[in-house]
């Protein structure tokens, strides 16, 4: 006996798309994704942060800062008392108009008309967790325009920022954090993040090497405390004169700006005797984004073309190089 058995018709593409996946929306987002790259974006994957130093690991200037001046690495404060305070930049207000100075380098505004996202910790000796507002390119944000989220760091509240790069800066995006204007209002500033986009992400932590030298790139400073007494190998070239070619940390940004702070001791030996005497002068030569020369001055007894051995002798002797925007 045949027996025939019949099912209507049905669109797999409409049972499909009926299906009970567990996703959540975020899975639903990075399914509907059309490329690589898209889901790439989704899920914050790469180097997201702009900021450089964003949760204040580096302080090659020091850690303790009166005047309108760099502070933690590439941050400038002004009209307040900076300081390092456990993980934080504490800042004390002294007048009534402070702020914190931060120039993004985006050569050529390549950056200009594209969203973007500023989000950072703040915590103040008000109740309210709150700032003036925020200048960036050229535009002021208030806290109206802003939102919360959740803060894992206690006695902060976590605020983000929607904004627009524009190329109201020539080669930089310039953030300037305005701080409550009276005088002795303290605030501590942790985790600042810029990233492109319109979601924002939790901050992207960077080891401390890797900080450093992104640091250094705009500014180093070579110490003899906690750091090496050597300063390199030089060729005297007179009686009382030596040179040595000196190599910056990593390449920095443009040529810099040379300074040295304290005293350099020149050092030679040969057949006819020994040489070890305190610096009478230093001179930095033709600095480039790799190196640069430096001349060292002493009374006499040096050997045109004997080598030299050259070192600080003070435990805050120092050199720096500068670059900043």
């Amino acid at each position: 006996m045949t027996v025939k058995v019949s099912k209507p018709a049905i669109n797999v593409r409409e049972e499909l798309a009926d299906l009970r996946k567990p996703t959540g929306i975020a899975g639903e987002a990075m399914l509907r994704a059309e490329t690589p790259q898209e889901q790439f974006n989704l899920i914050g994957a790469g180097r997201r942060n702009l900021i450089i130093n964003g949760d204040f690991d580096i302080w090659q200037r020091g850690t303790s800062f009166s005047a309108n001046a760099y502070t933690a690495d590439r941050w400038i404060s002004s009209l307040g008392t900076v300081t390092k305070d456990g993980a934080a930049l504490k800042h004390v207000s002294t007048t009534t108009d402070p702020y914190l100075l931060y120039k993004v380098e985006d050569v050529g505004n390549k950056l200009a008309g594209n969203k973007a996202v500023l989000s950072f910790y703040l915590k103040t000796s008000g109740s309210d967790n709150r700032l003036q507002y925020v200048t960036f390119s050229g535009t002021n944000y208030y806290h109206s325009q802003m939102y919360q989220l959740p803060s894992e760091l206690e006695g902060y509240t976590h605020w983000v920022c929607p904004v627009e790069i524009t190329s109201a800066n020539t080669d930089i995006i310039r953030i300037v954090i305005e701080l409550h204007g009276v005088s002795g209002h303290t605030s501590w500033l942790r985790k600042v993040q810029l990233e492109l986009g319109k979601v924002a992400t939790p901050f992207e932590h960077r080891s401390y090497g890797e900080e450093l030298a992104a640091c250094q790139r705009y500014y180093y400073r070579h110490q003899r405390g906690g750091q090496s007494a050597y300063v390199g190998t030089a060729q005297c070239t007179s009686a009382s004169n030596a040179e040595l070619i000196y190599f910056h940390p990593v390449q920095m940004r443009a040529s810099p700006q040379m300074d040295f702070s304290g005293t350099m001791r020149v050092k030679t030996a040969n057949g006819a005797g020994s040489t070890n005497q305190n610096s009478t002068a230093v001179s930095f030569d033709d600095p480039e984004q790799l190196c640069t020369q430096i001349g060292i001055t002493i009374t006499s007894g040096l050997v045109a073309g004997n080598a030299a051995t050259v070192y600080f002798t003070g435990g805050n002797d120092y050199i720096e190089g500068d670059a900043e925007l």
